[in-house]
């Protein structure tokens, strides 16, 4: 089920909250348990979520508090059987700025604070202990650039901030934080006279290596610096 409303006090300003369910694939318990490769069913998720948005024309701005209620899992440290009947609970805020500051220059910034917390746990004993796989801090900004001296052409630049966050229940293993820059461009012509983009991308420019994590545990590690080439051609 989802519920929202939505109220405009004014023209430019948008007030909303909703409430949403959701069902999630199971779980599948790791090598390391006593029932490793034991699938859990779906399981239900519950988000609350009251926001605002100013729409000033060339530039919007949005606001936002959420909570989020999931199942937690843990391995039992005396029966080192893995379950999932434990509970988190995520709050946050979340902001957002996006549109055209300049004429052919565009930019999207975010930024979002989560308290996540494992507010029940079959034993009790992380019960208070922040969830696996979240960060508390994540920014990020994208910004576009349409080259006067070239039409068709534009530049394109993201930066990317992701906190520290645990990778086990018991919060005793921890990965830092890590910031990534991409640089890019696209340019759109005609050829011969089919309308064609042509696009060019550095991932991870400064070849900075860090440790992705997930709310399962699992965690992988940074893609190196990377050039991506593509063409889309419209027929």
């Amino acid at each position: 089920p989802m519920f929202s409303v939505l109220y405009k006090p004014r023209k430019d300003v948008s007030i909303y909250a909703n409430y949403i369910e959701g069902l999630s694939q199971g779980a599948t318990a790791p090598t390391t348990a006593a029932n490793a490769g034991e699938v859990f069913p779906p399981y239900k998720t519950k988000q609350t979520e009251l926001g605002a948005k100013w729409d000033m024309g060339r530039l919007a701005a949005t606001a936002s508090v959420f909570q989020i209620k999931r199942p937690s899992s843990l391995i039992d440290p005396q029966t080192n059987i893995y379950s999932f009947g434990g509970e988190q609970r995520h709050r946050g805020v979340e902001l957002s700025l996006f549109g055209e500051v300049a004429p052919g220059l565009r930019m999207l910034g975010g930024a979002a604070w989560t308290d996540a917390e494992i507010v029940r746990s079959q034993s009790g004993l992380i019960q208070g202990n922040t969830a696996v796989g979240v960060p508390k801090h994540q920014y990020n900004l994208n910004v576009e650039w349409d080259v006067p001296a070239l039409a068709g052409l534009t530049l394109t630049a993201r930066a990317t901030y992701t906190g520290s966050q645990y990778v086990n229940a018991s919060n005793t293993q921890q990965i830092p934080s890590w910031t990534r820059y991409d640089l890019g461009g696209r340019y759109a012509t005609r050829w011969p006279a089919r309308p064609v983009v042509l696009r060019a991308n550095i991932e991870n420019v400064t070849d900075r290596a860090y440790w992705i994590g997930y709310g399962n545990g699992w965690l992988s590690t940074s893609m190196p610096r990377t050039l991506l080439l593509s063409a889309s051609f419209s027929f």
